[in-house]
This record gives C-alpha cells, structure tokens and sequence, in this order.
C-alpha cells in the first residue's frame, strides 16, 4: 500500500508539473516579450517611471493585501480545512478597503500621475483575489486551470500591447492598464472554473477533526504577510534606492536586466505550485523535499549559466541602444539565479513546517543586509552596485533557511530522514 500511495504521488506531481510548465512557459515568455516591447515604446524613462511605480506596489501594495493568505489557503486545504477560503476572502476585503484611500493620498503626495497610480492600484486589488483562487486549486493539486489562465492573460496582454504600438501611443500608466485588464479576464476565466467544477469538491473534502479559527489564520496570516513584504522589500528594494540615490535611467537599466533575471522563475515557481501541498503533510515532508532539492539545484544552475552566457546577445537583440548597458548587470544578477531557486524551496519548507517567525527573522536580516548593501554600492555603481547587493542577499536567505530545516526537521528523528 505505502508503495501505491508512492507511485499515485509521484503521477500527481508529474502531471501537475507537466501543465504548470507548459502555462508557465508561455506565460512567461509573453510576459518578457510584452516588457521588452513596452520598454522600447515609452523609452528608458518612460519604462522607469513605470517601473518604479510598479515595483512600488509590489513591495507596499502586494503583501499588504495578500497577508501570506495565498499560501495558508494552500496549506490548509490540503489538510481538508476548506473554511480558510471564507475567512481569508473576509480579511483580505476588510484590508483592501482600508489600503485603497491611504494608496491616493499617498500617490497625490508624491505627485505621481494619476491614471499610472490607478491603473497599478487595480492591477494589484485584482491579482490578489486572482492568487487567492490559485492557492484553492493549488491545495486541491490540481494546476491545470491556473496554467491555463496565466498563458491566456499574458498573450492577451501581448495582442492588446500590439494594437496600441500600431496607435503609436506610449504612454507609462500603458502598460499598467492593459496588465490590469487582461488579469481581470483571467480571474473571470478561473473563477467560472471553480465554481463549476471545484465547488463540490471543497466541501467533499472538508474536515471536522480541526475547524481553522479565525484568530489562528489572523496570527498567521500577519505573520506571513509582514514576511512577504519584507521579501519584496528586499527584492525589490534596489530599484526604489536607485531612483533616490540615482536616477530613472538607473532605474530602467536595472529594471531591464531584472525582468529579464526574473523570468527564470517560472521554473521554481512551478516547482513549488506542484509540491507544496507535499511539504504541508508532515509525513511526505521529506520525499518532497528531496525532490525539490535535486529540481531546483539542476534547473538553477542550468538557469544562471545560460543567462550569464546569453546576457549580451540578449540585450542587444531585443532592445534599442540606450539599454545596452543592462547586459553587464544582467552578467551580474545571473548569479543570482541559482540562489533564488534554492530560496523558493527553502523558505517555502519553513511555511510548510509552520516555521513562520523564522523565516520572518531570516527575511528581516536579508533586508538590513540589502539596504545597508544598497547605501553602500548604488552610489558609487549605480544598477551594478544594485545587482551586486542583490547577490549576496540572495546567497544569505536559502542558506540560513536550510540550516533551521536541519535543525528542526532532520535532526529531530531518525524516522524522519529515511
């Protein structure tokens, strides 16, 4: 019997991997293409006003509307705790209403242009509910309706790019309008899923030895969520640093070879989507984990390599001359690939383990370390000084990760590393 349950796992995992990968791919790649078409519309700077906006939200905006819930709707779905769905759609709507007026104010403080700051503050208040559904399919291990949706919305986002290049209208808030659009098709398109298809399903599976409270989900989900925003923080930290410490065109070089970085994730991203509900039961923790750690060292590797080796050809194929200067930092943020992919599986073990506060004390060091970086090298190094500071945090997290998973897991039992 343990055998069978073995081989059903490992079929589950191949074929969520197999669609997650096929979406992801194309997904991504439309997604790189509808950057790299968008960047050469409005130019450098047009693409770092943008940009800095953009990336704005995603260290302010995201986590504090996500709250970790995203995850903890995976998590406890998988154990068959279907009431998280209610709760956690409960509290991300309470604090979607308290974060839209504060996010005007803001924005009319900084005096940055109205239609770019609404069109990202749609964009985001869609994407949460969109991830939240995904974090429902996700516990249920199936993928294929997200994989689906995510390729459909970003080669839609690429056909309506098209039409506004041949209007010849380049605009910054542009790109953030039609993302925000076509993300609210996709959410549409995979609701509609879930409602027809997984609805039964959520209360078939549904659980009476543990009812999830909605004070136990609050204390994880602020836990999480000041995780996560300290992760974007030091993410994405070095874009905000270099257009105060900088300037836009810094901002758009970065921004440039950090898209081009950042599109090698769909892989761990992938990775994670199908074994995360793994890792959540503590009985397959350590087969899953292993898995994870043979994919993601391999695929990191082979990820780094080829975008160190490419970074030139790359840049100078598909963007106009004044980026060419993003190739040495993208040399530089190759590096970091491997890093990242490692910190995707080790950092998502410590959610799995319910390891929450330390993950948020690992997270917290990496940000203090980045910034402390950031002062340091932008600006004397400008993005190079950035992608540089983005490397050695990224070689800080996995690593102090792993070392607490050794600690609290593997050592704890013989029983447990068999």
């Amino acid at each position: 019997m343990p055998a069978l349950a073995d081989s059903r796992q490992i079929m589950s995992l191949r074929a969520n991997l197999s669609w997650n990968f096929l979406g992801q791919v194309i997904a991504k790649v439309s997604l790189l293409i509808f950057h790299i078409v968008f960047a050469n519309l409005v130019g450098i700077e047009g693409y770092g006003e943008f940009s800095f906006v953009f990336v704005g939200g995603l260290i302010l905006l995201q986590p504090a509307l996500d709250l970790g819930l995203n995850q903890l709707i995976t998590k406890w779905i998988s154990r068959g705790n279907t009431e998280v769905v209610g709760l956690s759609f409960r509290i991300k709507g309470l604090t979607a209403l308290g974060l839209i007026p504060l996010v005007l104010v803001l924005g009319w403080w900084m005096e940055i242009s109205f239609l770019l700051l609404l069109t990202v503050l749609g964009f985001f208040l869609i994407n949460t509910l969109q991830q939240s559904l995904f974090g429902i399919l996700r516990g249920l291990e199936d993928l294929r309706p997200e994989s689906l949706t995510v390729a459909m919305q970003n080669l839609l986002a690429c056909a309506v790019l098209a039409f506004f290049v041949f209007q010849q209208i380049a605009e910054p808030w542009l790109g953030a309008l039609i993302l925000m659009l076509t993300r609210f098709a996709g959410t549409i398109f995979v609701s509609a899923i879930i409602w027809k298809k997984y609805l039964g399903n959520l209360k078939k599976n549904k659980t009476d030895t543990l009812v999830l409270g909605q004070s136990q989900l609050l204390r994880e989900a602020v836990t999480l969520g000041f995780v996560l925003f300290l992760i974007q923080f030091y993410f994405r930290i070095d874009t905000i640093m270099l257009g105060i410490l900088a300037s836009e065109t810094e901002v758009g070089l970065y921004s440039v070879a950090f898209n081009l970085m950042e599109g090698t994730f769909f892989i761990p991203t992938i990775v994670m989507a199908a074994i995360f509900p793994g890792l959540s039961q503590a009985k397959h923790f350590s087969a899953y984990f292993r898995k994870g750690v043979v994919l993601l060292t391999l695929s990191g590797i082979a990820g780094g390599a080829a975008v160190f080796l490419l970074a030139d050809s790359i840049i100078s194929w598909f963007y106009a001359p004044g980026f060419q200067n993003s190739a040495d930092i993208l040399e530089i943020l190759a590096l970091a690939i491997p890093l990242v992919f490692w910190g995707y599986l080790m950092t998502q073990s410590l959610v799995a383990l319910d390891h929450n506060r330390i993950y948020l004390v690992i997270t917290a060091s990496g940000l203090l370390l980045n910034v402390m970086l950031n002062f340091w090298l932008i600006p004397e190094y400008g993005a190079s000084g950035a992608a540089v500071s983005t490397v050695i945090t990224e070689a800080l997290i996995p690593l102090s990760c792993f070392l607490m998973i050794l600690k609290y897991h593997f050592s704890q039992s013989p029983a447990n590393v068999t």
